[in-house]
């Protein structure tokens, strides 16, 4: 596993670990007030802390296999939007919407572009083809010119 890959992850769930800690030492503060005995205490931490890592553990290789589906599909760019995961919330689904009308703002451009290089193609073969004519005369007419010197 990438290092920045599990910084990024606790920088992103810090809230849920903070309130957990929280709650840890609120509990254990309590407890040593009240002179509960310390195995007991204890005993509890530890339960609450093993339920806790599973799900941080689950919930970690979820978030590391989105990341990579993620990741391969950034590295086909141009891929279609149908490739990517499912949302799993509202922000992601905003996030995949804003992704949607920028690829859509991205393919008008290009289309845009590609009209206006071919209206630009079609004119300037329009120009090439409309010159040749008067070229054409302005040859003709100078080799019958020079004929006509030579005759005399």
């Amino acid at each position: 596993m990438k290092k920045h890959l599990v910084l990024s992850y606790f920088k992103e769930r810090w809230k849920g670990i903070f309130l957990f800690l929280s709650c840890s030492l609120i509990f254990l503060t309590v407890f040593y007030l009240e002179q509960l005995p310390l195995g007991a205490v204890l005993y509890g931490f530890l339960l609450c802390l093993a339920v806790c890592t599973i799900f941080f553990l689950y919930d970690f290789f979820k978030y590391a296999k989105k990341h990579r589906e993620l990741f391969l599909l950034g590295r086909k760019l141009l891929a279609g939007m149908e490739e990517l995961p499912e949302p799993l919330g509202l922000l992601e689904e905003d996030y995949q919407r804003m992704l949607k009308k920028e690829q859509e703002a991205r393919w008008q451009t290009e289309e845009t572009e590609t009209m206006k290089r071919q209206e630009m193609i079609d004119y300037y073969t329009a120009w090439v083809h409309q010159i040749k004519t008067p070229i054409a005369t302005m040859r003709l007419l100078l080799t019958e010119d020079t004929e006509k010197d030579r005759e005399h």
